[in-house]
């Protein structure tokens, strides 16, 4: 299969300090994304592609077929061989001829798949859509639950501090995520680069979210010194 678009760098896992592993040991053995924790559990197969054709089907539900040029996750089919893709609601897929990352379930009668999620992939913000999912995905797939902390906070302390807008944005929203979904997760380590976004957030709603994982972290911010009183002249 085709590679997707542009290079993926290869994820680097720190190795957690034995504080944070101390800490992370007493986490749930669970995902640590949010996608891990909403969408990926009922999400068997996950493929870069574009839809031949949709047609309408009873109460309201729409047909696609799909012809994949990338899996990332599921066990590959034949070469040419395109996917049933079902969707309850009409609407919900993408038009034909459009790349997208599609998230499918399996169905218990048939090859079929029902859709879970759909992603754009072609406009602007795209190419850092599929490097973000393909992120989270490596992330999800290291067993130690500790290591996966650690590779989601060094990936979103590099991702917040971006230039893409997406991006940043992204990370800001499971940065709040990980605070409030997974109580622990967040420590002392994570309060310097947050705080450095806090300082650059200029929208209310990105400083909202950069706050709650800010409220999250051990520690408070230093306050600054108190200015010195003015003295008068020749004093």
């Amino acid at each position: 299969m085709p590679h997707g678009p542009g290079p993926v760098r290869p994820l680097e896992v720190p190795a957690p300090a034995e504080t944070e592993r101390d800490g992370a040991a007493a986490l749930p053995d669970r995902p640590v994304t949010h996608l891990g924790r909403t969408v990926l559990p009922r999400t068997d197969v996950i493929v870069r592609g574009r839809l031949t054709q949709v047609t309408p089907a009873a109460h309201g539900a729409e047909v696609g077929r799909l012809a994949p040029e990338q899996w990332l996750r599921g066990e590959p089919r034949e070469d040419g061989e395109t996917l049933v893709v079902l969707s309850a609601a009409a609407g919900a897929l993408p038009n034909v001829g459009r790349e997208a990352l599609f998230l499918l379930g399996s169905l218990r009668t048939s090859n079929n798949l029902e859709m879970v999620e759909v992603v754009a992939l072609d406009d602007a913000d795209g190419a850092a859509r599929m490097q973000a999912l393909q992120t989270y995905l490596r992330i999800e797939s290291e067993p130690d639950p500790a290591v996966r902390v650690a590779a989601l906070r060094a990936y979103l302390g590099e991702a917040i501090a971006g230039a893409e807008h997406w991006t940043r944005w992204n990370a800001a929203r499971e940065f709040a995520a990980l605070a409030t979904q997974v109580p622990g997760a967040l420590t002392a380590a994570d309060r310097p680069v947050l705080e450095k976004a806090l300082d650059a957030a200029r929208n209310g709603t990105l400083r909202g979210l950069v706050e709650t994982a800010l409220a999250a972290c051990p520690g408070e911010r230093p306050r600054l010194p108190a200015p010195r009183p003015a003295t008068a002249a020749g004093a």
